[in-house]
């Protein structure tokens, strides 16, 4: 397949690296635009009514926001959103905040890009071969591409089922492991087998803050 689309490299980078490439795409894009906001947008005034418009970041984001630790840049957004808020206020006039905010709606925008890099390239042997050689899609990112495609390729579906089954596999060997009843029988767990519960985790819920 010729011409291949940026984000497909991004893609594949990502499974290369061991990651789910849809999280990994939505964590390079929302971290992108904050950066874009700290270095940019602070001031901007069409940046600063649609973030009014949402009341703010959502909470996820506006904790994602503060770790940035930018006391100035916090204190100009800040300070836009109190005064918009306590003209509400002075009113009576209590207004919810938006079920998204700016970075959700970006969140949003790049799992669906990502989505379909995926379904435009399954059928690609040179994707295929990557894809195989990764640890493949998280849970939730799995069921939304199955859910986009409807039909996926065989091989795409046993492959997640037997990835899956590995993690609970492994898990269970971790519970036998510190069962002290089985004795001598007890298994030998690898530093990495160790460790299974974490990446069990990450693999079953995906990306922080993602909304299912």
């Amino acid at each position: 397949m010729k011409g291949k689309h940026i984000l497909y490299y991004e893609f594949t980078d990502a499974l290369q690296n061991g990651e789910c490439p849809i999280c990994a795409i939505i964590k390079k894009r929302r971290e992108r635009y904050f950066e874009h906001i700290l270095s940019e947008q602070v001031n901007d005034i069409g940046f600063r009514k649609e973030l009014r418009s949402t009341h703010g970041f959502c909470n996820f984001h506006t904790y994602m926001f503060y770790s940035f630790r930018k006391p100035l840049a916090s204190s100009i957004i800040y300070e836009d959103l109190f005064l918009t808020e306590i003209e509400f206020l002075k009113k009576d006039k209590i207004v919810p905040a938006a079920k998204e905010c700016i970075v959700c709606k970006i969140e949003r925008e790049a799992e669906k890009e990502a989505l379909e890099i995926l379904q435009n390239y399954l059928k690609d042997s040179e994707f295929k071969k990557i894809f195989l050689d990764s640890k493949g899609l998280c849970v939730p990112h799995y069921k939304k591409a199955v859910l986009k495609m409807g039909n996926v390729p065989k091989w795409f579906k046993d492959f997640h089922i037997k990835r899956f089954e590995e993690i609970a596999k492994t898990l269970h060997k971790y519970i036998d492991a510190q069962n002290v009843s089985l004795g001598e029988k007890r298994p030998k767990l690898t530093r990495e087998e160790e460790l299974e519960w974490k990446e069990a985790m990450k693999t079953f819920a995906g990306l922080e803050g993602l909304k299912w």
